[in-house]
């Protein structure tokens, strides 16, 4: 059983929309107990439909699910310990230090992507930055990206005696620290950092 929205595609073709659920069994496409929307097109490609947002039940009776929030500016937001979105990203600039741009999950508004966006920056020394995001990030993925001379990008490395173009790894549940090398020295340069 499903619950349909038909427009009109070009030369009046429908395009229809429906919205599905189906029983411990499923259905065709259609997880069990899910509530599912499928597109049908008017230009009929692919043949049948596509799937196109999918909602799964609780998997235990002690599943309290999760929430997925989108505002009223069109801005997404979930659990912190939730996967597939982004918990945090920041531009940073090391001539001067400062946050040029950035992305906390754990606000709203414009206090989501307003420098310093709740982020606070040590620097330690050169190359040597301490990352405090207010919230915890031990148990995230990590990704840093070094901006070097010339505009070249090189990938940031798990933290060894030996880091030959930079790292991050955690300090504290809430703390990252950042090193950014040239090769052979410590250098201030700007860098990304996201947190998965």
């Amino acid at each position: 059983m499903a619950y349909e929205l038909i427009g009109r595609g070009a030369g009046g073709a429908p395009n229809k929309w429906a919205i599905f659920t189906a029983p411990i069994g499923g259905g065709f496409g259609v997880p069990p107990n899910s509530l599912s929307v499928f597109q049908y097109p008017a230009n009929g490609v692919p043949g049948c439909c596509l799937q196109r947002f999918t909602i799964l039940p609780a998997a235990t009776p002690g599943d309290t699910g999760g929430t997925l929030t989108i505002d009223q500016n069109g801005n997404a937001s979930q659990a912190r310990t939730a996967g597939g979105m982004v918990k945090a990203m920041m531009t940073y600039d090391g001539f001067p230090a400062r946050i040029l741009s950035c992305f906390n999950s754990t606000r709203s508004g414009a206090f989501a992507t307003t420098p310093n966006c709740g982020f606070a920056v040590d620097k330690t020394g050169t190359g040597d930055y301490i990352v405090d995001f207010g919230f915890q990030v031990d148990d995230r993925f990590l990704s840093l990206t070094l901006a070097l001379a010339g505009n070249v990008l090189v990938n940031g490395f798990v933290c060894t005696d030996q880091h030959p173009f930079g790292c991050v790894h955690t300090l504290t549940p809430n703390q990252v620290e950042v090193i950014v090398s040239t090769g052979q020295s410590y250098g201030d340069n700007e860098f990304y950092l996201i947190v998965y």
